[in-house]
């Protein structure tokens, strides 16, 4: 038997769309660029996955679950005080993640 290494391996990749290939180090600097442009533009977004990163909420298999917490912020916290202060805002989603308000999105950690 031939070992495995001394046989060559041919692939046609010529028919494959740009997005059933890897992702290469430029490419993913560039989503990652384009994703820090757009948190400015999604406030809540971003201060929901910040509250997530600081345990107001789990990480739950529900698809796009922070934009979910981002409207229950949206409701609560007002846009002033995520401009003044980010942390002053994580601070108060962590405490309104708590509430029972709160039970019926994904991720909801009992107090």
């Amino acid at each position: 038997m031939t070992p495995l290494h001394h046989h060559a391996i041919q692939a046609n990749l010529s028919e494959l769309l740009p997005t059933q290939g890897a992702f290469g180090y430029v490419e993913v600097s560039q989503k990652r660029a384009e994703w820090q442009r757009l948190s400015h533009k999604l406030p809540y977004r971003s201060l929901a996955g910040l509250a997530r990163k600081a345990g107001a909420f789990a990480k739950d298999v529900t698809p796009f679950s922070e934009f979910l917490w981002a409207d229950y912020f949206r409701s609560r916290i007002k846009k002033q005080q995520l401009q003044q202060s980010m942390d002053d805002a994580v601070a108060s989603a962590l405490a309104l993640a708590r509430h029972p308000e709160a039970s019926y999105l994904p991720g909801f950690v009992q107090a």
